[in-house]
Parts: structure tokens; sequence; C-alpha cells
């Protein structure tokens, strides 16, 4: 009688060999040749000097031979994750590797990466070249295995992992295999502080490379956005890590950038950039209007790898101090409170926002106020800037127990005597959310308005106090003053849509 484990495989070689039998075409033999031919409407675009050497290097892993690390420091925008995704694929469709592991800074954007890979292997043009490969891997029972959100197991073999930074853990096994083929792809995050990088250097190299084969293939991409994180020292001349990594880059978007403010014919302010781009791919059109949506300085960090200075997301910028005389009239005004939530000596402090906008689409902070104190006090604070500049609406930032803060200033409001005034103001709970994003991100949406010297600060006692919140972010604490200061720009920012 035939054992039933011989009738499985001999059911399993049967759907396989029905697999290969299907396909006619015979992949070309060049790097290049090859991408184009499976992806074609990936990679339509010329290829820059940087991309073919990352291609070559891959082409030319051998099964079962170890390879020197490959280390590209790309600017935003060059395909840095596309080209490492598609590197992956075709090492496991060539049967170069049998095991990856996609690692990130988090889960959620290795999980990412995985589910791009899985996109580009499922197209009927990958099909027809390796029709084994494109096809999840069959059961015991000859059945086909469901992809899953963090594991892609091929038909014939080839297995990727991804793993998270923030999840990692020690000697990564899948079943009687060590990884050998690891992807390093967006492991440094805006605002991580060198304890955090250490923590990520130590999950890496005492964790996950210890863990592969002894064939391991190391491919690391990202740009270089903090001076002091893992790619930042990747690009030295003597990296303390991968010594014999083949370093590509860093690459900038553009060749002898320069910038300046410019006005158009409507008389906004612009900013203007100057260069060579380095790819034909990214040309110095699609550079301008990236620069005047996201400003000078996150473009300095993410596309030109110019790091001014970590210690202040506001370091490079010159505050402009304007007289009160010189306050044009302002058609909205708004207070916002960023609360602590006690008073101890421990706690954040509170930080209140009174700011203003002008027809023009200008910014005016009128007055600013961060101290550790009652949530009442601070509130009663905020009702008296609201009725000494006569503003619109009052914002208090809570995550949670927004009926607290309306009950206690309806509290205070009827002590006051003051809950039929007309100066009195309307009342909003603001909440942070995924949209919004972290003090990090929010911060930085304001940033831009600040480069193009659309934020002014009407000097008073209070200005020196808003100045030093601003330089120390995002640094030390506390951060309360900035906060409110974000929400107070994003809502005269979404009033002045209403005027421009």
């Amino acid at each position: 009688m035939i054992p039933d484990s011989v009738f499985k495989q001999a059911k399993i070689a049967k759907i396989q060999n029905e697999l290969s039998k299907k396909s006619a075409l015979k992949a070309p033999d060049k790097p290049l040749s090859w991408l184009a031919a499976i992806f074609p409407g990936i990679f339509s675009k010329p290829f820059a000097r940087f991309h073919e050497d990352m291609f070559e290097w891959a082409w030319n892993i051998e099964l079962e031979k170890s390879s020197p690390p490959f280390v590209s420091i790309l600017s935003r925008g060059f395909g840095k994750s596309t080209c490492a995704e598609s590197v992956t694929i075709m090492l496991g469709a060539m049967k170069k590797r049998s095991y990856c592991l996609y690692v990130s800074a988090t889960q959620d954007l290795a999980d990412q990466h995985v589910a791009s890979i899985k996109d580009m292997a499922e197209t009927p043009i990958m099909s027809s070249y390796y029709p084994i490969f494109a096809k999840p891997k069959l059961s015991k029972e000859g059945h086909y295995r469901s992809w899953r959100r963090n594991r892609l197991a091929f038909g014939n073999g080839f297995t990727v992992d991804s793993v998270g930074l923030d999840s990692a853990k020690r000697g990564s096994k899948m079943m009687d295999k060590r990884p050998d083929l690891i992807i390093l792809d967006d492991i440094d995050e805006k605002g991580d502080s060198p304890s955090i990088t250490q923590k990520k250097i130590d999950a890496i190299f005492t964790s996950l490379l210890p863990a592969g084969s002894k064939d391991l293939t190391i491919l690391a991409v990202q740009n270089m956005i903090i001076d002091t994180g893992i790619f930042s020292r990747l690009s030295q001349d003597d990296p303390p890590f991968l010594k014999n990594r083949i370093l590509s880059g860093p690459y900038p978007a553009l060749q002898n950038f320069t910038w300046n403010y410019k006005k158009d014919s409507t008389g906004k302010t612009l900013i203007e950039v100057s260069g060579e781009p380095t790819w034909q791919g990214f040309t110095l059109d699609n550079i301008q209007e990236i620069v005047n949506n996201i400003g000078i300085t996150a473009f300095q960090s993410e596309y030109q790898h110019l790091i001014v200075d970590e210690s202040s997301m506001f370091n490079g910028i010159k505050f402009q101090r304007v007289p009160q005389l010189q306050v044009p009239e302002l058609f909205y005004k708004v207070v916002s409170l960023d609360p602590a939530v006690t008073s101890s000596d421990g706690s954040d402090s509170h930080g209140i926002s009174v700011m203003g906008v002008s027809d023009k689409g200008n910014y005016y902070i009128l007055e600013s106020w961060e101290k550790r104190a009652t949530p009442e006090l601070a509130l009663r604070k905020a009702l008296y800037f609201c009725i000494k500049y006569n503003v619109t609406l009052l914002q208090v930032e809570s995550n949670q127990g927004g009926e607290l803060w309306y009950n206690l200033w309806d509290n205070i409001v009827s002590d006051t005597g003051m809950s039929n005034d007309d100066r009195m103001p309307g009342i909003e709970i603001v909440r942070a959310s995924a949209s919004t994003g972290g003090k990090m991100e929010r911060a930085s949406q304001m940033l831009i308005d600040y480069e193009l010297n659309k934020v002014f600060h009407v000097e008073n006692d209070s200005t020196e106090d808003l100045e030093v919140a601003l330089m120390r972010f995002p640094t030390r604490k506390p951060f309360d003053l900035v906060d409110a200061t974000y929400w107070s720009w994003q809502a005269c920012s979404n009033a002045s849509r209403w005027v421009l």
C-alpha cells in the first residue's frame, strides 16, 4: 500500500508540474531588462546609476553564498522601497534566497511593505514568467495556503516575514530555516533620540542579524533624516557596523541646491529652488511643487539629507516680531488652551496661545502663556484672554473628559456673571487623532508658514517665552505652549480659507 505521505507529495509535484507547463515565457537574463519585463508599470521611468547599482548587486547574488551588505541612501521619492521590494521578489523568484525578513521601524510599516510585495507578485505577468512562485505555497494536502498580513509563503518555497523593531524577537526561525536575506527599510524615524536609536541597533545587530544563516545577505535602504540615526552612521567612512558594506549615496534630490523667497503675481510668498536633479524621473518642477507644499526644512531633511539642527524643529527660523501698533486688522481671532491634567511639580504645564489672521493670510500671535497651575486657573486665564482680545472661539485640547471642561467653563462663566455677555466666545473641544498626527507632525505643519514668513510674534512680555518654547521643541518639555500655538494656527488657517 502506498504511504499517504508519498501520495500527497506526488499530488503536489503534479500540480507544480502543470503550473510550470503553463509558462512559455523565459525571463530576460539582464537585471534591468528583467525588471522592465516583469514590472513594466512600475519601472516606466529611466533608471539612475544608483538604481542600476542596487539591481546589479542583487542580480549577482548566488545561492548559498554570502554577499557584502548593500546600503542605499537615496532621496525621498527615488523609489527606495519599491526597489527593495523588487529585489526581494527577484531573489525569491530566481530561487537565490529562501527566507527573507523585511524589517522596518514598526510592525505596521513592515506589514505595508510585505503587502506591496504580495501585490507585485500576484500580477498576470509574474504568473506568466514564474507560475509556481506567483502562487501561495501548497499545503501537504495539495491546497493553496492563504497569504497572511505578516507572512508570504510562495509556491517555490520562498518565504517573506515582516518584522517591526517595536516587536522584533531574538532568533527568528521558519521551521528549520534561518533567514538568508534581511531587508532593512525605513528604520530611522523623525524624533528618534540617541537612546531609541541604540535600542534599534541592539535589536538589529544583537538579535536579528545573528539569527541569520551563514550566507545571510543584507540590503538596507532609507533617506538620511536624522544625524544620529542608523543610516547616518552607515554613511560614515568607517561605520560602527556592516563595515564591509557597499555604500550607495547619500544621493540628494538636487546637486548644487540653493533656495530663496519670491512673490508670485498675486503677491503670495513662495520658495524658489535651483540645482541639478540627480535623477531624470524627479524633475525640478516636481521638486519646486514639493518644496512649497512641505516647506524648506522638511525638504532639506527628507530630500537633501541636510539636518540643520536636531535640537530644535524651529532652529532655522528667524522669528519675525512686530510692534502692537503695526498689527493689521484681524478678521478672525482664537484662544487655544493645551491643559495639563494636574498642577503637581512633575506635571506638564498649561499652554495658552492667542492668535489672529489677517485678510492677507498672515498669522499674528498676540499673546502666550505657559505655567504649571490648576486646570481652573488655566481656564480662567483663557477666559481673560478671550475678553481682552474679543476672540471668536476658545479651543481646549482634551482627548478625554471633554464634558468636564464644558462643565468647568460653565461654572467659571457663571461665577464671573458674564453668562449673557456678548463678548463671550464659543467653546470647542479639539482632539489629537491619527489625522492630526502627534505633536511633532502637528508642529511641522505650522512650520511651513513660519518658513514662508507668514507668522508674526507681536511684541509683549510673553514673546520671549513663546520663542524659548519653540526653540526647545521637541527635545525638552514642556511642549504645551507649542501645541496650543498649533491649535490656534490650525483654526486661523481654516478660517483664512473663507476669505482667500
